[in-house]
């Protein structure tokens, strides 16, 4: 100091070595941190599914009036811990889109997708489903795009509902297409008896464990 006036160095010399000051510079470290991870979180919400045991009326279970009873929805997603990525819509207008499509999380080197549809949570279906007998009977097969998927869908694994009677299918992840030939086909509601030749994918039920995908979602835990 000279003739008693403090000056600028003095002055941040002296907050330097003030343990109250680096106390605040660690506290505001600490913030700028917990403030970088939330908005990195935030910014993945609208991309993913909601998890299991979110409240049904939508608030978050651990704010809520100690007097107020919230029943939480129970959902099994196998191995997996939510819904998954949000990957699509059956509608360019995603405002309007019937259906919105997920991509699940990692078993065994696969993801699997699967469409939810948005009024009711039940698992989407394709446009048709092919058998290697006549009258719908036998091994059930997807041909690539007729069904409604295409091949890196198809060989990357998907979930869907049977168009006939409900049941939660699967395209196993890992088959290469091969030339298939099914004598009859489930489309538009009804069973068609005709021979066709398509490079198909081998169609078994789901299991749970391996795809991650459950046989129904509670339409508000959709997007």
């Amino acid at each position: 100091m000279a003739g008693g006036t403090l000056t600028q160095a003095d002055f941040d010399k002296m907050l330097a070595s003030s343990s109250a000051f680096a106390a605040l510079q660690a506290s505001q470290a600490a913030l700028q941190n917990n403030q970088k991870a939330d908005e990195a979180t935030i910014s993945r919400i609208a991309a993913f599914g909601h998890a299991p045991g979110a409240a049904e009326d939508g608030r978050n279970a651990l704010n809520y009036d100690q007097h107020t009873r919230i029943t939480l929805q129970a959902v099994t997603y196998g191995s997996c811990s939510d819904m998954g990525q949000l990957i699509g819509h059956s509608t360019p207008d995603t405002l309007n889109a019937t259906v919105e499509n997920f991509r699940q999380c990692v078993i065994n080197g696969a993801q699997y997708e699967y469409g939810a549809v948005v009024e009711t949570g039940a698992i989407a279906q394709p446009f048709a489903i092919w058998f290697v007998g006549a009258n719908c009977t036998g091994n059930m097969i997807e041909f690539e795009d007729d069904g409604g998927y295409n091949r890196q869908v198809l060989q990357d694994g998907v979930v869907f509902k049977s168009p006939i009677d409900a049941s939660i299918l699967m395209v196993n992840a890992g088959q290469g297409g091969q030339s298939m030939t099914a004598q009859s086909n489930f489309d538009g509601g009804s069973c068609n008896n005709a021979t066709e030749t398509h490079t198909g994918y081998a169609v078994s039920a789901n299991d749970v464990s391996t795809t991650g995908v459950p046989s129904s979602v509670p339409a508000n835990f959709i997007l």
